[in-house]
């Protein structure tokens, strides 16, 4: 009798070690590397993800790849060292995002009708991809990286180093529109956005010539991107509403050290349904913008557009700045002060060009940059409040 129990419990403990072991196992598991391409495991990207486990990593090579990716779980989706793999759309989205914490690098998208597309998620990145002609096919479609929900929000996703340009209608759009879902804690940073809004499928809704469109969006970064090309939209007779950055509905939001020029609007400010808020737009290069610089269709609480480069030494246009000869501002836009060249602040109390930070960044990487460029604008921000 005890000799059976004595086996009874030995067994059993054996199988609880054994069961630990497995668990164990599955828990230490390193996340694999998928790899697709001509004689690689996988032959399209779709069935790499599909068999791939949270976490894992899909390596695409070269080559074109006809597909409409869809990603439903976090993973990381990139290209393999020193390829630049194609992925043409067809009429379809390039890539669908359907889960939180996913990151795309190293892609060339085109002829799709979305880049990038998603319809409320979190925590994912886009960067180092190569986003164009995405056409408005069959409608409402047309933009390069499309983050678009009325049931859901978008939160610190990062957008960056990414190179957006010749799509039917908007370059990037994150929001919706519906007042119970406010997307926050994006960052678009460090990207040439450039020639969006042309419409070539003039299906519904519009052009939406816009570089960047937040739309319902609150405290999000726009920082170090050069933005421009967006000019001659009319969406009414004699009315021109292309724009470089646009904010629809949107407050609290920082614009900083970015490159608009040659747009109608470099930065467009527009709220017509919800209470009046605060954008900050600073540390800018503002040059050459054919209607304003900045814009804003809202009454008070005004604009802080302080510490910008106008283009010219004696500050924007406006009214109250007599002899201002740079770019236009709207009434209820804060533009004084205003920076005398074409400089941000950098660390080490160095003012550098915009133009500078441009050729730098590809050998100095914008990350790198950025990082700098955040500790400087803390402390530029504390310098105005004072």
């Amino acid at each position: 009798m005890n000799c059976s129990r004595t086996l009874f419990f030995a067994l059993l403990l054996g199988s609880l070690i054994a069961a630990m072991a497995i668990a164990t196992t599955r828990v230490c598991a390193s996340p694999a590397e998928l790899h697709v391409g001509v004689g690689y495991p996988y032959a399209t990207i779709q069935a790499a993800v599909t068999a791939a486990a949270s976490g894992d990593s899909v390596i695409v090579h070269a080559g074109t790849y006809v597909e409409n990716v869809n990603i439903n779980k976090p993973l990381t989706l990139r290209a393999a060292s020193g390829a630049d793999p194609v992925i043409d759309g067809n009429h379809g989205s390039c890539i669908t995002i359907a889960a939180n914490g996913v990151t795309v690098s190293g892609f060339e998208l085109k002829n799709g009708k979305y880049g990038v597309a998603s319809w409320g998620t979190d925590d994912s990145v886009i960067s180092r991809n190569v986003i164009h002609d995405i056409l408005n096919i069959p409608s409402y479609a047309g933009c390069g990286i499309m983050f678009w929900s009325d049931s859901d929000d978008f939160k610190n996703n990062l957008i960056s180093d990414n190179i957006i340009y010749n799509n039917d209608r908007q370059g990037i759009y994150i929001g919706g529109e519906t007042l119970g879902y406010i997307s926050s804690g994006n960052t678009i940073t460090g990207n040439v956005i450039y020639n969006n809004g042309l419409y070539t499928n003039p299906n519904l809704p519009d052009a939406s010539a816009y570089g960047i469109q937040l739309s319902y969006a609150d405290s999000n970064i726009i920082r170090c991107n050069d933005i421009y090309g967006h000019d001659d939209w009319f969406a009414y007779p004699g009315f021109d509403f292309a724009q470089g950055i646009y904010l629809f509905d949107s407050n609290d939001n920082h614009i900083e050290c970015n490159y608009l020029h040659d747009n109608n609007y470099g930065v467009g400010i527009w709220r017509p349904s919800r209470a009046a808020g605060t954008n900050y737009v600073s540390c800018n290069n503002i040059v050459g913008n054919t209607g304003y610089g900045v814009c804003t269709f809202d009454g008070p609480p005004n604009v802080d557009a302080r510490s910008n480069w106008w283009g010219v030494a004696t500050g924007p246009t406006h009214a109250s700045n007599p002899g201002g000869t740079g770019d236009k501002v709207s009434n209820n836009v804060d533009f004084t002060p205003w920076l005398l060249s074409t400089a941000c602040p950098a660390v080490g109390g160095e003012w550098v060009s915009i133009d500078k930070f441009r050729l730098l960044s590809p050998s100095i990487g914008l990350a790198s940059m950025l990082v700098a460029a955040s500790v400087v604008f803390a402390k530029y921000r504390r310098k105005l409040a004072l």
